[in-house]
């Protein structure tokens, strides 16, 4: 449930101290997801006008309902762009790489098929090479697939506030720093594409 969602209402239903402190706290956080894009500089200006509005007449229950109508205008561009939103709140970290022993410490096994609009991705028990075999095998049935970009053998895990890959024994040092690389370009929109995996 949005805890901003009460905003869409009547700003006389809750006390106006508590509204401004919520399009705040959205407004800052918002500003911390857009950096975490590659589209951030086409949001930028905007941020900065609607922080200005904010700062010039914060107790103006009008002007408050105008940022938050234009904080989740901004949002919701964000979204149709293929950004995940709730992937925000997970750190990606790119740490080297890992061995079988990881398993002892909560990394699973995962194949990654980067594809021009999506990733594709398999976990499980099997080595990496039987891993991308099946995905391959699944992937082949798709008469609509889009072209497959890069594949990558790796070592996941995901906890409550981040998401660390670390390259296997079959990935090679030239992937993974291509697959680091397009991880930081975009932060944000590389874990929304790995929402899914668990």
């Amino acid at each position: 449930m949005n805890p901003f969602s009460g905003l869409r209402q009547n700003l006389s239903s809750a006390s106006l101290s508590k509204k401004i402190t919520e399009v705040w706290n959205l407004l800052n956080e918002t500003a911390i997801l857009v950096n975490r894009t590659a589209v951030g500089g086409r949001y930028a200006g905007r941020l900065a006008v609607l922080r200005a509005q904010l700062q010039k007449a914060p107790a103006n229950p009008n002007v408050i309902k105008e940022v938050y109508t234009g904080i989740t205008g901004l949002r919701q561009n964000l979204r149709l762009s293929g950004y995940d939103l709730s992937m925000g709140k997970y750190a990606l970290i790119f740490d080297g790489f890992r061995n079988d022993d990881s398993l002892g410490s909560g990394f699973r096994r995962v194949v990654v098929f980067i594809g021009t609009e999506r990733f594709y991705f398999r976990t499980g028990d099997d080595n990496h090479l039987v891993l991308a075999a099946a995905l391959e095998n699944q992937l082949a049935k798709n008469p609509r697939l889009e072209s497959i970009l890069e594949i990558h053998s790796l070592w996941f895990q995901r906890t409550k506030t981040s998401f660390t890959l670390s390259g296997s024994a079959t990935e090679t040092a030239e992937d993974y720093q291509k697959l680091k690389e397009r991880g930081e370009a975009d932060s944000l929109l590389f874990l929304s594409r790995l929402k899914g995996l668990y």
